[in-house]
């Protein structure tokens, strides 16, 4: 499941002019179960998409959320310590400010609230559109406070009026926008009386996953990748394998012969980062398929080989591409962290983790 992408589909399938409200972490103290830059919708109806904590703010924004924004957009202090480690200053007061949820993980959480209006033009829903549409990372600058008339709270500015701000300003959101490291950064501005904060994000597009074989011990990796809102594609020469598979499980399934295997090579020109997992149980296709993720000119972060260590290393010795004589960075085999188990759930699972853990290590 990928939030941001779910909030982009309901979005997309409301009625036109139907309202709702955007509720985004924009700061964290402490212990929190999410981060900066999670995000959930609500509906007038009630239902609502995303999470913004582990389930215990949830009922509470739902039930208050348009309330909230009556004036328009708010933001709110969540405190998640036990009432016993609150201090008096920070006991919930009549100003609604800020209030105490008495959890015990010691955090504190800052939750922008912001109402939305379909068919309204605005720097948000272009922004959410590049996202869709380019598949390429998009950096997101809104204002979370504010003392100047200039710029209110809940105002998404883009790169090019945030130049505005001076040209050291302007360098740091730079580097925000180039990177895909910096997913997010808080940044206060001050010139004489006029002082700002920013949340400056950089959405990123869901990851794509590439598997090669269409065995049945695909299906559960093809489910946890689902479930992580990645975009899945199963590729395989053989038309009776994928004629078994398909319309088991959510994926894109593309059958490719071995005598034209180059064509693969368009699924790496997406500009999203992608991950590779070579499971076919066949060296000549395993052979064809590392060859061509090797050759990718967009290359993956992630590509991982199933089988034995030997296997693999004969494989590397059988590519005429030199990889025999150095490792890619890239490439992992066997495929998978060491958890225990060996069902098909089990190595899926395994798999799934290695990805996540190696993706947030080079972009995060």
């Amino acid at each position: 499941m990928n939030h941001l992408f779910d909030i982009f589909a309901t979005l997309d399938q409301l009625p036109p002019n139907s309202e709702a409200v955007l509720a985004t972490v924009v700061s964290v103290e402490g212990s929190a179960y999410r981060q900066p830059g999670a995000r959930m919708l609500i509906l007038a109806d009630g239902q609502s998409i995303g999470m913004v904590s582990g389930g215990c703010l949830e009922k509470h924004l739902v039930q208050r959320a348009f309330w909230l924004t009556r004036d328009g957009a708010t933001l709110k202090t969540y405190h998640t310590a036990t009432d016993s480690q609150l201090s008096q200053d920070e006991v919930v007061d009549d100003s609604d400010e800020q209030e105490g949820f008495g959890l015990g993980c010691q955090g504190v959480i800052q939750v922008l609230f912001e109402r939305l209006v379909l068919n309204e033009q605005s720097v948000l829903f272009a922004c959410f559109q590049r996202l869709k549409q380019t598949k390429q990372p998009q950096t997101l600058a809104t204002v979370i406070t504010s003392n100047s008339d200039e710029f209110v709270v809940g105002q998404h500015l883009p790169l090019t009026q945030l130049s505005q701000l001076g040209q050291q300003d302007w360098q740091l959101v730079n580097q925000v926008a180039a990177s895909r490291k910096s997913r997010f950064m808080l940044h206060v501005y001050q010139k004489q009386s006029q002082q700002l904060s920013i949340f400056i994000e950089t959405l990123q597009p869901p990851l794509q996953l590439l598997i090669f074989g269409a065995g049945q011990d695909c299906l559960p990796l093809m489910t946890m990748a689902n479930l992580q809102g990645w975009q899945v594609t199963v590729i395989d020469s053989r038309l009776d394998v994928i004629t078994r598979c398909r319309g088991q499980a959510h994926a894109n399934f593309v059958q490719i012969a071995l005598d034209e295997a180059e064509s693969v090579q368009t699924f790496f020109e997406s500009p999203q980062p992608t991950a590779v997992v070579i499971m076919t149980h066949s060296l000549s296709q395993d052979r064809v398929w590392l060859s061509q993720a090797f050759k990718a000119q967009n290359s993956p972060f992630f590509i991982g080989q199933l089988g034995p260590t030997y296997r693999t290393e004969q494989l590397l010795s059988e590519i005429d591409d030199g990889y025999q004589l150095v490792k890619p960075a890239n490439l992992f085999y066997p495929v998978g962290l060491a958890l225990g188990g060996d069902t098909p759930e089990a190595v899926a699972l395994s798999i799934t983790a290695q990805i996540q853990q190696v993706y947030h290590e080079r972009h995060s």
